[in-house]
């Protein structure tokens, strides 16, 4: 069982007053309320609002969630009357959390009143929580002459100048909040948010002065308090504290913590430029294959080629010499049983660090190896050198590849990719040759224009997401008339609802280009009764022609009264990938939709067989798309639900491309990222296997998912 740290009060409070019964999920008052908040709408006259005058607590906190769903200007001073009034301290503080969620003047008004007449420290904790999100600089300001000795207040306090911080509002007053926690409490929760507000200043000036309450942080029990702090101290750049962090690091059991440690170090470069010529450091990083947790060993290498990317050669020549020996020891050449992921990030430093007198040597890799995925890791890192024309040996190794791939696969199709192993091979194609067009010079430039012009026809939406925005460059600006008719025939070659994906990436690029017959295709689109669709190209009809244009389209994601109450014998999942199981609690109370959309998904078998297609070391695994690339779903999209709840460590969340545009794609998070919160949808959290979460990477399988009800 994997124990949450610092869970939210607000939490606590909900799960007190909403009591889930198994016979019935929810009320048919509830149901009335969640259905409003799927529509975005306050009902007809009014009547969602009627509901905030309920005797039942339940119906009023489930009323004030779904304003803060709906987040509409207009219902501001209806959840500030139930701030002020005489309720019980939970449905205030969900007040409080709907009024974070409304962008008016007026919640921070209210929130301000709130702060300067309420006595209830779960109320002050939410008051301040909301501020975090929507409160201006004079309201940081009074923060920082506010005074409460309450820990749970501490811990909001040091949250809010965190989420400031991420708002770009960082100030000395935010500072002296921090500061003055420090120097009062020793209440661990309190002291991991403040450590998260230091964390979010990344300010060298106004860090500096607080330097002392960050070196106390970095020795904490919390190994949360201890990954902020020595992220934090980085920022500050002195040197002794990175040899002090370096001292640290191992020793230090948590790897999320050394991974923070880690990354400080170009940091610390940008202030003391000759730790690269620590040969004991340098040959650390080098060893990130050997660490314990692949997070920890790929961050250590990513490291390595930032801070020797570009370092004087003559003054560092031995140890590049030793460096360039051992990445091709242990990386290109090597017997070692070390994961495939670990071996392309090792392809990629040695890139970074060598460039043009790598590439024979990476050249060499690509032909030796069978493995696809270091193939592509051969092909991105070959982007790094400085003389363009490097795509020319690319494109040549690639062509044989593709030949040879066709006639041992018997391929006979006309489609560009073919087969998923050739996906891999064009995606990191385009993107090598977007990252080398600027050093190209104007006749390769031409030519590369040519190449993604071509593959804009490839159906695949990651190739032609990269292809769309590079002949978007200025630098082709000269061919957006020939661009946009590129782009016009390949569009006459997609078919919905297959190619939707790309669909939409059309659409919105002939709203910059604008080819002949676009409003004609745009308007054509309306017959597909998608939203999606029908959104999109309104959009672009309204750039290309000035004119607004009305659609009537449905989402095409339903549910019913019965299916969600159904949900309460349905209160685990358990996903059996390639690494282990873990099992994950739903959280039905906070997001019924997207818990039935999830389940809905896992019957008809979506996820069986799905890659974790994206890792980011202490943030997140995501997998859930069918296509393994990041583009893929179902062919619609469900609403984001927001609730008082927290990106914790193991957090289940949904991935998407901004609000109410969720379909299948899910993360856990490694670590707590409270920037996340409300504005992804939290739907579970893992109760077992976090030990097989940190050890999942790119490209582990999601075998299928089993649901049960304990």
């Amino acid at each position: 069982m994997i124990l949450r740290k610092g869970i939210l009060l607000s939490v606590l409070f909900v799960f007190s007053i909403i009591n889930v019964s198994r016979a019935q999920l929810f009320s048919d008052t509830e149901l009335e309320i969640l259905k409003l908040q799927d529509m975005r709408s306050p009902g007809e006259n009014n009547s969602l609002l009627s509901y905030l005058n309920s005797s039942d607590d339940k119906i009023v906190i489930r009323t004030l969630w779904a304003l803060a769903n709906t987040a509409n200007e207009t219902t501001v001073d209806n959840a500030g009357a139930v701030l002020e009034s005489g309720r019980m301290d939970e449905i205030k503080s969900a007040a409080a959390f709907a009024l974070g969620q409304i962008n008016s003047p007026k919640s921070s008004e209210y929130l301000m009143k709130a702060l300067n007449s309420e006595s209830s420290p779960k109320v002050l904790a939410a008051v301040i929580e909301a501020l975090g999100f929507i409160g201006t600089k004079e309201n940081l300001s009074e923060l920082s002459a506010y005074k409460n000795e309450n820990n749970e207040v501490k811990a909001a306090l040091g949250l809010t100048v965190g989420r400031y911080a991420r708002r770009n509002i960082k100030t000395t007053d935010g500072i002296a909040v921090l500061s003055s926690i420090v120097s009062s409490t020793l209440d661990e929760n309190a002291l991991k948010f403040t450590a998260y507000g230091f964390n979010n200043i990344r300010n060298k000036e106004l860090l500096e002065p607080a330097r002392e309450d960050i070196m106390k942080l970095t020795k904490s029990a919390n190994s949360f308090t201890r990954m902020w702090a020595f992220s934090a101290l980085g920022y500050i750049g002195q040197k002794a504290d990175m040899d002090y962090a370096f001292s640290v690091f191992g020793k230090e059991k948590d790897w999320y913590v050394r991974v923070n440690i880690l990354n400080s170090m170009p940091i610390y470069y940008k202030y003391n430029k000759d730790i690269t010529e620590n040969r004991e450091l340098a040959l650390m990083l080098e060893r990130g294959g050997d660490a314990d947790n692949i997070n920890a060993g790929i961050t250590s290498l990513k490291v390595l080629g930032a801070l020797y990317s570009n370092v004087d050669e003559k003054r560092h020549e031995e140890i590049l010499s030793e460096l360039n020996g051992m990445l091709l020891a242990d990386y290109f050449k090597s017997n070692r049983a070390i994961d495939w992921q670990i071996m392309a990030e090792g392809i990629n430093t040695y890139g970074m660090i060598f460039k043009d007198k790598g590439k024979d040597n990476l050249i060499a890799k690509y032909r030796e190896t069978e493995d696809y995925d270091l193939k592509a890791a051969v092909i991105r890192a070959l982007a790094y050198c400085t003389d363009a024309a490097v795509y020319n040996d690319i494109r040549d190794i690639i062509t044989k590849d593709v030949q040879d791939y066709a006639k041992k696969n018997n391929i006979t199709s006309g489609d560009m990719v073919s087969g998923p192993e050739l996906g891999k091979l064009y995606r990191a194609f385009v993107e090598t040759l977007n990252d080398l067009k600027s050093k190209a010079k104007e006749k390769d430039r031409n030519i590369m224009r040519l190449i993604f012009s071509e593959f804009t026809g490839s159906k695949d939406p990651a190739i032609i997401d990269v292809c769309i925005n590079a002949l978007s460059d200025s630098m082709y600006a000269a061919s957006t008339g020939e661009t946009g008719m590129i782009l016009q025939l390949d569009y006459n070659d997609l078919r919905y609802p297959k190619d939707k994906e790309a669909m939409k990436l059309f659409i919105r690029a002939f709203a910059k280009f604008r080819p002949s017959d676009a409003p004609r295709l745009l308007e054509n689109n309306f017959q597909y009764n998608d939203y999606e669709i029908s959104f999109e190209s309104a959009a672009a009809l309204k750039t290309i022609t000035g004119k607004d244009f009305e659609f009537r389209a449905n989402h095409k994601y339903t549910f019913d009264d019965e299916s969600l109450n159904k949900l309460a014998d349905k209160r685990y999942a358990i996903l059996k990938t390639t690494q282990g199981d873990i099992k994950i609690k739903f959280y039905l109370e906070f997001a019924p939709f997207t818990v039935l959309n999830f389940i809905k998904l896992v019957e008809k078998g979506f996820y069986n067989k799905t890659v974790f297609h994206r890792v980011v070391p202490n943030f997140v695994i995501q997998g859930g798309d069918p296509l393994n690339t990041g583009w893929g779903g179902p062919d619609y999209t469900i609403r984001t639900e927001i609730a008082p709840v927290r990106y914790e460590r193991g957090t289940v969340g949904m991935a998407s491309d901004g609000k109410d545009t969720e379909g299948s794609q899910f993360f856990v998070t490694h670590t707590p990222f409270y920037h996340l919160d409300n504005r992804y949808t939290i739907f579970g959290e893992v109760v077992e296997g976090m030990d097989i979460v940190d050890r999942i990477y790119i490209g582990d399988v999601l075998e299928t998912v089993v649901i049960t009800d304990k």
